[in-house]
């Protein structure tokens, strides 16, 4: 039978609601995981965190909650304006070819998503415009000039990670702008020597240009209080107290054109940076379900709202962004507070195991893409594993 969200189908043989412990107060509980990015097609990792974020969300479905599980592809940025312009093709064509791709994916995977949505779409700008003007009429944005490192063949400035060049540190070859692979250094784009653009081959040059930041040392506090409350592990909130310490930098939240995303309202030819709208798109996935189905948004989201909201972050997670960036949003979207019953989960299960166990099921699919030719097989497989490690 279908399961009434976007990509799920509910094999036949699932856990009856009759043998899950039902509860006698009903929650709500809106869940999400990480975006996948809408420049490539969806590998294993991913698998590993939608297939048992939706297990947690059947689950709680089965015992009597309120519980929407949304997400969306991540959908803007330099390397996707990029691939679209290598295939000679528009940006939103490329990221409508493949949000069709990821969601077929999940459907072959039944990954029971109550909406499944694009961070390219009206509520998620008018979600990022909204976020970004309260910050900026409570005075938690500013203008400030910066030299950035500039392709005078492609006419476009350079992010960090398409200059490549010789470590400073150990003189290793073939290095981003940001960090050395080899020696774990990191480093300003223009200590780089020998540097290249990878876009054009061509060697970058210097050139001014103005940009605007989010004053994250205004939420210092607020940060730091969360964080110590528990809500993350404790190696996230180690990393992240080395941060604190040393104090927090204004984060640059403006890209230059060409870039492939929403223009910032007040400041002509500048774009947000990807990093800002994309989490946001956890609200905006919503709002548009909301739309659809008449749930009442602002229960889940306003700082008073009585829903529980965790996010599975699975794969890929990148501390500095998601872990001290990405309460913020709230903090200006819901009356500058962050709730404290609002956190992520994480599951633990032995990467080298896992893989050995379904290792049988892999193929090589036509687009390049790693991905399974038994999907049922698989998921049987993590719900027995995910049901030993939870049990």
């Amino acid at each position: 039978r279908r399961h009434p969200g976007i990509c799920g189908i509910i094999p036949g043989h699932f856990t009856p609601k009759s043998a899950i412990s039902m509860t006698s107060q009903q929650r709500k509980i809106l869940i999400t995981s990480a975006l996948p990015y809408a420049n490539g097609s969806i590998h294993l990792g991913h698998l590993v965190e939608y297939i048992q974020t939706d297990i947690w969300s059947r689950f709680q479905k089965m015992r009597g909650h309120e519980c929407y599980y949304v997400c969306a592809d991540d959908a803007h940025g330099t390397p996707i304006m990029l691939r679209a312009r290598a295939e000679g093709i528009e940006a939103e064509e490329l990221i409508a070819r493949v949000w069709k791709e990821h969601t077929e994916d999940f459907a072959g995977f039944h990954v029971g998503f109550d909406n499944y949505h694009s961070t390219h779409s009206e509520e998620n700008r008018v979600c990022a415009t909204t976020i970004y003007e309260r910050n900026r009429d409570a005075g938690h944005i500013v203008r400030r000039t910066i030299s950035q490192a500039y392709d005078p063949e492609a006419k476009m400035f350079l992010p960090d990670r398409f200059i490549k060049g010789n470590c400073p540190k150990c003189g290793a070859e073939d290095q981003y702008g940001d960090s050395c692979e080899v020696c774990g250094a990191t480093y300003a784009p223009t200590e780089l020597k020998n540097a290249v653009s990878a876009v054009s081959g061509a060697t970058p040059i210097e050139k001014d240009s103005e940009h605007l930041f989010f004053k994250l040392g205004d939420f210092e506090k607020i940060l730091k209080d969360w964080h110590k409350a528990g809500h993350v592990q404790t190696e996230v909130a180690n990393k992240l107290n080395e941060w604190f310490e040393a104090g927090l930098n204004d984060w640059d939240i403006s890209r230059d054109a060409p870039y492939f995303g929403f223009e910032i309202p007040d400041a002509k030819g500048k774009y947000f940076y990807v990093w800002l709208d994309a989490p946001i798109g956890y609200m905006a996935s919503f709002r548009n379900f909301c739309d659809r189905t008449g749930v009442d948004f602002d229960t889940y989201w306003n700082a008073d709202g009585e829903a529980v909201c965790p996010a599975a972050l699975g794969m890929g997670f990148h501390i500095g962004p998601q872990g001290s960036i990405e309460p913020c949003p709230p903090l200006s979207f819901a009356a500058e507070t962050v709730r404290d019953h609002d956190r992520d989960l994480f599951a633990t299960i032995n990467a080298s195991e896992f893989l050995r166990g379904f290792q049988d099921f892999v193929a090589e699919r036509t687009r390049g893409c790693v991905i399974l030719e038994r999907p049922q097989e698989l998921v049987d497989y993590i719900r027995s594993s995910s049901a030993r490690d939870y049990s």
